[in-house]
């Protein structure tokens, strides 16, 4: 989701430096226990992708597995690109609940998701990213969690709405070690769209 001695005795040569914002802060272990489930779910669904015919590129981010791929239908008319959408999606699904039962995630309750939440925040902030501001009360993050019409606030939301422009690189950097608790938020840095 990373030599002491050596930078303590170089700042008496070099003038002090500039504290690391992560140098204090350790994620909490559920954070590689949920990437640790999600890498056995993504060898689940990359083989039932395979299995009904897909290339499809399956990966783990901030503990979310996911799967892309490219696929032409420009030569297909607008019904046969729906039908294949739609087998593509239904696909995906049932991979996706493959991988579920295979390795199913723990349920939690929304108290729970808050409290992951909050420390997804909490890394973010510490990886560098203190401007994401803190969450919401928890009472205002369940009732969005549970309205249809909006979507609960995320670190990664947050992020992406004062970042527009970060870079792939630092986008999966900071994935890699801030793994998603609470809520997912995906973003397809190809075209900048985010989904949720």
């Amino acid at each position: 989701m990373l030599t002491l001695w050596l930078a303590v005795s170089l700042t008496a040569c070099t003038g002090p430096k500039t504290p690391d914002p992560t140098a204090a802060y350790t994620p909490p272990a559920w954070m590689a226990q949920k990437v640790e489930l999600a890498e056995r779910q993504a060898v689940v669904m990359e083989r039932c992708l395979r299995d009904a015919g897909l290339d499809d590129e399956v990966s783990v981010d901030a503990g979310t597995v996911g799967a892309s791929g490219r696929h032409e239908t420009e030569a297909l008319s607008p019904e046969e690109q729906k039908a294949r959408v739609e087998a593509r999606v239904a696909i995906a699904s049932r991979c996706s609940e493959e991988a579920q039962a295979a390795h199913p995630s723990p349920p939690e309750t929304r108290e729970q998701d808050y409290v992951k939440m909050t420390q997804t925040a909490e890394c973010i902030r510490a990886s560098g990213y203190p401007e994401i501001g803190q969450p919401p009360s928890r009472d205002t993050w369940i009732d969005t969690y549970d309205d249809p019409g909006s979507f609960p606030w995320s670190g990664y939301g947050e992020l992406y709405r004062l970042h527009p422009d970060i870079t792939e690189r630092a986008w999966s950097s900071l994935r890699a070690v801030c793994a998603e608790g609470g809520v997912s938020f995906s973003l397809s840095l190809d075209d900048r769209r985010g989904a949720q």
